[in-house]
C-alpha cells in the first residue's frame, strides 16, 4: 500500500469517526458521564491527579504565578464574584476545615484532649495555653512578621512549624484563672468539671 493510499484510508477513518460521534453524540455523552461518575474512575483520577501534581509541582507553581500576574485584574474580579455568589458555602467550609484542624492540633498537644486543671473534655471549651505565659506576645510577633494564614497559630502547630512542648490545654474558665494568677498571684479559685452523663 502506497503512502497516498494509506493517507486516504486514514482520512476515511477520521471522517467515519467524526460522523459516528455526531450521530451518536447523546449516547457517547451518557456513557462518558456514567463512567466518570463511577467510584472506580474517581479513585483512579484522584490518584493520577495527585501523582501528576507531585511530579510537576514546581512547573505548576510557576505557571500559576505567571498566569495570575498576566491576568491579575481579571482574576481578582472573578474571585470577588465567586466569593459573593458562594459566601455561605465558603464560610461553612472554612469553619468546618478550621474546626477539623483545631481538633487535630488539640490532640497533638494532649492526646486525651482534656483541660490540664479541671479535666474538662468538651472540645468546644478547650484552649491552647502557654505553660509559662507569653501567648499574647507570640501572637503579636506573628502578626508583625506576616499577616496571612501561614502565621495562624493553630496552622503553624498543625504543619509542624511550631513545637508543642511549652503548651497545654485548658478550658476557657481555667485559662482565665491561670491568667489572673499570673497577674495577681494565687486566687484560691478552683474549677470542678462535673460532666453530665445522659
Amino acid at each position: 500500500m502506497s503512502d497516498e493510499e494509506l493517507e486516504q484510508k486514514r482520512a476515511k477513518a477520521r471522517e467515519y469517526a467524526r460522523e459516528y460521534r455526531i450521530k451518536n453524540k447523546e449516547e457517547i455523552n451518557r456513557k462518558t458521564r456514567e463512567r466518570r461518575n463511577s467510584d472506580e474512575y474517581r479513585k483512579k483520577k484522584s490518584e493520577w491527579d495527585k501523582s501528576y501534581r507531585e511530579r510537576n509541582n514546581e512547573e505548576l507553581k510557576s505557571y500559576r504565578k505567571e498566569s495570575y500576574q498576566k491576568n491579575r485584574e481579571r482574576e481578582l474580579e472573578r474571585m470577588k464574584i465567586y466569593a459573593q455568589k458562594n459566601s455561605p458555602r465558603i464560610k461553612k467550609y472554612q469553619k468546618e476545615h478550621h474546626q477539623k484542624k483545631r481538633l487535630e492540633v488539640l490532640a497533638k498537644i494532649d492526646p486525651d484532649m482534656k483541660c490540664a486543671m479541671c479535666g474538662c473534655d468538651d472540645t468546644r471549651f478547650l484552649e491552647i495555653n502557654h505553660i509559662k505565659g507569653g501567648g499574647r506576645k507570640e501572637q503579636e510577633s506573628l502578626k508583625k512578621t506576616d499577616n496571612n494564614m501561614s502565621t495562624n497559630f493553630v496552622m503553624l502547630i498543625h504543619k509542624g512549624k511550631r513545637s508543642t512542648e511549652d503548651l497545654n490545654l485548658l478550658c476557657r474558665v481555667c485559662n482565665s484563672i491561670d491568667h489572673l494568677e499570673r497577674v495577681f498571684g494565687k486566687t484560691g479559685l478552683r474549677v470542678v468539671w462535673d460532666k453530665q452523663v445522659n
